[in-house]
């Protein structure tokens, strides 16, 4: 009877992922579940050519799904070798061992899985790193540990015997918070936007919170509450030059910044 946790940006809180067709489920939570099949290779093949869903066939580690999703379900620590962006390219074949590989540049750790993530066709695991959590020598800060991993920075993985740390409830409610995966301050903001992608940002919002503030002829304001981030500013960019931010101010500077070094580079 497995049940995967699975948080979808699509929607402001957590949804239980049921194996089973015949359980009733939205039509939302329908082509998630669609969408993982079609990422892991079980859709059906009188259904390949009806439902299309975005999918990057040379994403990396999604071989891992299986062995996380047991991990979550089963309630168990998982060791795991994570490698950063710059660590040498030769790192692959390393076995799983405790602690930093220098030379690699490769990091094992033990972490207790909470839930996989999905954003913008890349998978996370958010979970609590206990190697980091372990080693806070007492200044352990509210959710020390937490982190979410990419999974095409994860080489390897294995299911440990030890349980797993309850997921605190806060960690949920702070994923309500987000575009994306980057954590950061959180601010209200109000964007104006033209008319015709006024209608287009209503029809898809950029965040569960989004509310309409005011409209006319010529377009109108949107505010949400979010924390700003990387991923805000690259959803914000799609609508480029069409849209106004009024507040904060901040967030303008910092997007008329980001613009001012992009159009350096493509002088």
């Amino acid at each position: 009877s497995g049940n995967l946790k699975l948080y979808t940006q699509q929607r402001g809180e957590t949804l239980q992922l049921s194996n089973f067709k015949d359980l009733p489920m939205n039509n939302k939570l329908q082509l998630l579940v669609k969408k993982i099949e079609n990422h892991i290779g079980i859709l059906p093949e009188d259904e390949q050519n009806i439902i299309v869903t975005e999918y990057n066939f040379k994403y990396r580690g999604f071989n891992h799904f299986d062995t996380i999703y047991r991990a979550i379900k089963e309630k168990k620590r998982l060791g795991l070798n994570y490698k950063p962006f710059l660590a040498p390219t030769d790192a692959e074949e390393l076995s799983l061992s405790t602690g930093y590989n220098k030379k690699s540049g490769v990091f094992h750790w033990v972490v207790s899985p909470f839930f996989i993530k999905e954003y913008n066709n890349r998978w996370h695991l958010v979970c609590q790193c206990e190697t980091l959590r372990n080693t806070s020598k007492g200044k352990k800060a509210k959710n020390a540990g937490v982190v979410n991993i990419a999974f095409d920075r994860i080489l390897k993985t294995e299911l440990l015997e030890n349980n797993a740390t309850p997921c605190p409830p806060q960690i949920l409610t702070d994923q309500e918070r987000l575009i994306g995966f980057t954590r950061g301050p959180l601010v209200k903001i109000r964007i104006w936007f033209d008319t015709l992608n006024l209608a287009y940002v209503i029809s898809k919002p950029l965040h569960w919170s989004q509310g309409l503030v005011n409209d006319d002829t010529h377009g109108g304001i949107i505010e949400l509450e979010v924390e700003k981030n990387r991923e805000l500013m690259q959803e914000l960019i799609q609508y480029f030059p069409n849209f106004r931010i009024m507040e904060p101010e901040s967030l303008r500077l910092e997007f008329l910044e980001m613009l001012t070094k992009m159009m350096e580079l493509n002088k």
